[in-house]
């Protein structure tokens, strides 16, 4: 019986995910393999890495895309086109270059800045084929860097190369785009002389400063905050410091300003890692100074649950999900859990069709199979 609710659960993954608007009231967990997945798109096809950039898809299993003894490239990011978007180790440049994967397996070097450094790595793209990460490069006579190399956020496109996202205003030496929507904005963090900030980039080249506009004070690490996905509706994930080293996972848009999602009970730290256009928002929370982590998700309606509660007692028994990576706009969620079996594993987690909706499927799919044995016993 598992196994033909999850063979149900797969056949009617992209009928579930359309109509699947928020948070699911329980989820089946497939075993990816012993890697770290990072990203899903709206066909359950999933990103990771293990050493290696490697592509999970239904009904054919883990592909590697890149692999290079010493190295560890790493695909971060999927889109509805089936392009992978990540970094792989280049002989010639002596470091890592952004890269993309076409379907098909072919890979393009996304390539780099100019004036100075041979590395870029690529985190993020959209559903349009543009690529958000960072790039190396080198400032020329700057009033305050002089000659001094820099790794800046930056976006890719295939015919135009990366482009440098940073204002020379700013010139901060180092900072990275993480997440972006479909209109070419930007988020990720940059990093400053009290610590890392949140930043968003903005499509017509103007940048906010949520770090600075969340506030909290404070020098280092525990002032920390990072912006990790932004949605079509230009709602940004994040996490943002509370003092005393805990850290909040947050939204932010520029209408509402910001809306702390809080902690699972007993975590003193959390961060909000992805979320798609419905506002459903996916990520991890931990206690501070201790081993351990659980997953999360949030959203409006719904408010902050612990995704291995949501877990169907049959699809999802014996596991724990520990880290939520990424969402797609059909509602996948991919991340790190926990078997009791199998040990660390990267995971999908479909959203289970409602009791009545599963038994029409499964009488439907008798119907179509009586139909069809019929027909062979009649010719």
């Amino acid at each position: 019986m598992k196994v033909l609710l999850r063979n149900l659960l797969f056949s009617g993954l992209a009928v579930i995910g359309t109509a699947q608007a928020a948070i699911a009231p329980s989820y089946g967990v497939t075993d990816l393999g012993n890697f770290f997945a990072t990203g899903v798109n709206d066909s359950g096809w999933v990103t990771g890495y293990d050493g290696r950039a490697l592509l999970w898809q239904p009904g054919t299993g883990v592909t590697v895309l890149a692999t290079t003894p010493g190295a560890s490239p790493r695909a971060n990011a999927i889109n509805n086109l089936g392009e992978v978007a990540g970094f792989a180790w280049s002989a010639t440049h002596g470091a890592y270059r952004a890269v993309l994967w076409q379907p098909g397996g072919s890979m393009i070097d996304l390539g780099d800045l100019p004036n100075g450094g041979n590395s870029s790595r690529a985190y993020a793209i959209n559903h349009s084929g543009l690529v958000a990460g960072q790039a190396s490069g080198q400032f020329i006579s700057h009033p305050g860097y002089g000659n001094q190399s820099f790794v800046h956020a930056a976006s890719f496109t295939t015919a135009g190369g990366a482009l440098d996202l940073e204002p020379p205003a700013d010139a901060t030496q180092n900072s990275v785009a993480r997440g972006i929507n479909e209109t070419g904005t930007i988020v990720g963090e940059r990093q400053t002389a009290d610590g890392a900030r949140a930043v968003v980039w903005g499509s017509d080249g103007a940048t906010i400063n949520l770090g600075a506009a969340w506030g909290m004070g404070g020098i280092g690490a525990n002032s920390n905050s990072f912006a990790h996905d932004i949605n079509n509706a230009g709602l940004v994930a994040l996490q943002l410091p509370l003092g005393g080293g805990e850290f909040t996972a947050a939204v932010w848009n520029a209408m509402t300003g910001f809306t702390p999602i809080d902690r699972l009970p007993g975590a003193s730290t959390a961060t909000a890692n992805a979320l798609n256009d419905d506002g459903v928002v996916v990520g991890t929370a931990g206690v501070f100074g201790v081993s351990g982590t659980k997953a999360f998700a949030w959203s409006v309606d719904d408010g902050l649950v612990d995704l291995t509660l949501q877990l169907d007692p049959v699809l999802g028994a014996g596991w724990s999900i520990l880290d939520a990576t990424g969402i797609s706009e059909n509602g996948y969620i991919v991340g790190r859990a926990y078997s009791t079996t199998l040990g660390y594993r990267a995971v999908l987690l479909a959203p289970v069709p409602e009791p009545a909706n599963l038994l029409l499927m499964a009488v439907g799919l008798a119907v179509v199979l009586a139909r069809t044995t019929r027909r062979r016993l009649t010719k």
